[in-house]
């Protein structure tokens, strides 16, 4: 056990006695922060050569999976934070210099969403935009963003290129009060927002020549940089998920034993849920292993000097996405468990914010294979705006998207009745109001799945503002990536 991962476990029961003070700030605390800094986990996928371990990625996912055990969003952001040192090691000297070289412990934000315009001026770029969802913004110095690069009169190329832009935190806001949300509220994914920012171009990476490992020739000789981006990424979203899954399974475990039925029954003695928790536990353990198993199998393979091919990248993403699935719905907390006393806030965050990560791995999951193939050489058309989806595809058919989403409508709407899971609009911080932040799904989406599929929809009820926002996403990119490879 690498020694990072050891000191979260030593300081499991501080951790998690935060994560209730963590969702009242809408970010981590102080104090969480602390404890991961003092851990040394964030360093452990950044290069030795600028104060980071450069150790295996399952060390890393080690670490993101205790950490979320005891707290669950600060799980969540071990996993997005941690992984930008990765793509550190691929840029130019001069900014990995900037970046670690007074601070080795420097962390940096994200989203990647091209959500930013810029405009090319002298050897770089004047830069804007607003973004959502920056993971854990508040204790980063850095931040890297999404963006397109268009011309004066802001039309991009086409297809239009998008890069990654690092910026310090002088050359950007966060906005306060921007995250309200029913699950996961502690990681505090607050918007960001860039008001015609300077960016030099060697503080900028292209984000298809990243996916596509031009960049990783600038390290040919250490295998951790060889990694496929889009799967090292996914991998810490899952390391995440899994741990946790793997909270909400300690928490039942304590509650069976002091529990007693009306009949007298104790819950270490009832089978059924003996059966219960064991079938979780073993799936959640399945799943890690399998995860842990396949990035193993590469490190070798990478060793060995065998690049990694397109079919094992999509297998990757495909196991990545189901493993956490089935963690997730198995590791579930009965509903009784959410009224009880200290674990309600946990288990908030574990069913609701892991219920939205599947959705939105789901997505992910048809976007990732649907790009790849596109990717390789067979056109895939761009999504119809009419309800009757005419179009073709490589791996998934118009019918078959449909279905997912439809499906994935289907359950929004039969997780809505549960008594413990309606989610009315959050109440904004500190006034009891619904917030205005809270975003929901167009209704086009289900009713175009319903009429491509045959499959007859209702109109979802609303989850809370983070399911919205994974769906709405995921979407999104779906239709991006699916109009780019057209």
């Amino acid at each position: 056990m690498h020694q990072a991962v050891q000191y979260i476990h030593d300081n499991a029961q501080l951790l998690f006695d935060e994560h209730v003070p963590c969702d009242e700030q809408g970010r981590l605390t102080d104090t969480v922060a602390d404890v991961l800094r003092r851990s040394g986990g964030m360093r452990l996928l950044q290069p030795e050569s600028h104060g980071g371990y450069q150790t295996h990625p399952r060390d890393f996912f080690e670490w993101v999976r205790a950490v979320g055990r005891y707290n669950p969003s600060a799980g969540w952001v071990s996993g997005v934070v941690g992984i930008h040192p990765w793509e550190v090691a691929l840029l130019e000297p001069d900014l990995k210099d900037e970046l670690y070289g007074n601070d080795p412990d420097t962390w940096i934000a994200s989203p990647y969403a091209p959500a930013g315009r810029a405009v090319r001026e002298g050897d770089g770029f004047r830069f804007s935009g607003r973004w959502q969802y920056s993971t854990g913004t508040d204790h980063c110095g850095w931040v890297v963003l999404g963006g397109m690069v268009v011309d004066a009169e802001g039309q991009p190329d086409s297809p239009p290129e998008v890069r990654h832009f690092f910026l310090p935190r002088g050359d950007y806001e966060i906005v306060p009060d921007s995250w309200n949300v029913m699950g996961l509220s502690g990681t505090g994914s607050k918007d960001i927002v860039v008001e015609n920012a300077y960016v030099p171009e060697y503080r900028t990476i292209l984000h298809q020549a990243l996916a596509d490992g031009v960049y990783n020739d600038r390290v040919t000789n250490i295998p951790l940089f060889q990694l496929p981006f889009g799967c090292i990424f996914s991998g810490a979203i899952a390391a995440a998920t899994f741990g946790i899954a793997e909270g909400a399974i300690e928490q039942y475990r304590k509650y069976m034993e002091t529990r007693v039925s009306a009949a007298g029954v104790v819950g270490l003695a009832d089978p059924f849920q003996q059966e219960a928790l064991s079938e979780a536990e073993a799936d959640v353990a399945a799943g890690i292993a399998h995860v842990d198993a396949m990035i193993s199998a590469w490190m070798q393979q990478l060793e060995q000097g065998k690049p990694i091919t397109k079919g094992q990248r999509l297998e990757f993403r495909r196991n990545q996405a189901s493993s956490p699935f089935r963690g997730v719905t198995r590791s579930v907390p009965p509903r009784r468990l959410l009224a009880l006393p200290p674990a309600p806030r946990i288990h908030t965050s574990t069913f609701k914010g892991g219920i939205e990560i599947v959705a939105y791995l789901l997505v992910w999951l048809m976007l990732t294979i649907k790009s790849s193939c596109g990717a390789a050489g067979t056109r895939t058309s761009a999504r119809s705006a009419s309800p009757s989806c005419t179009r073709t595809s490589c791996s998934i058919s118009g019918r078959q998207e449909a279905l997912g989403l439809a499906f994935i409508s289907r359950s929004r709407s039969a997780l809505a009745t549960l008594p413990w899971f309606k989610s009315a609009e959050a109440p904004e911080r500190g006034t009891g109001r619904p917030s205005s932040s809270t975003s929901s799904c167009s209704d086009s989406c289900a009713s175009a799945a319903g009429q491509c599929s045959g499959v007859k929809t209702k109109a979802a009820p609303k989850l809370s503002s983070t399911g919205q926002s994974a769906l709405n996403g995921g979407l999104f990119a779906m239709s991006y990536a699916t109009s780019r490879t057209a």
